[in-house]
């Protein structure tokens, strides 16, 4: 079993679990790039700045996609005032 798993109960539902997984990821490749002469530490910080930029970007876009579908809920005089519009068109319409 990984050792991200042990972290949180709730597994794959929970962010930091998913990213700490991809971080133990991104640890274990910048160690095997180390066999191919490749400076590890070069490496762990070129992809740790790259998926920063990733993070950043999804965030953005997160936060737009989150402005765009925002609906603000009526306040409680609109609520009241749409209650007593509807009110008084039954009344108009009163049974014969």
């Amino acid at each position: 079993m990984r050792s991200g798993a042990l972290l949180h109960p709730a597994g794959d539902r929970c962010p930091l679990a998913g990213a700490l997984q991809v971080w133990d990821a991104l640890r274990e490749s910048v160690g095997l790039r180390g066999y191919g002469q490749k400076d590890s530490l070069i490496e762990y910080k070129n992809e740790g700045y790259d998926m920063f930029l990733d993070m950043m970007i999804q965030m953005r876009r997160n936060v737009i996609y989150s402005m765009f579908m925002f609906l603000p809920a009526p306040s409680s005089q609109q609520v009241v005032a749409l209650w007593l519009r509807k009110e008084a068109s039954h009344a108009h319409m009163a049974p014969i």
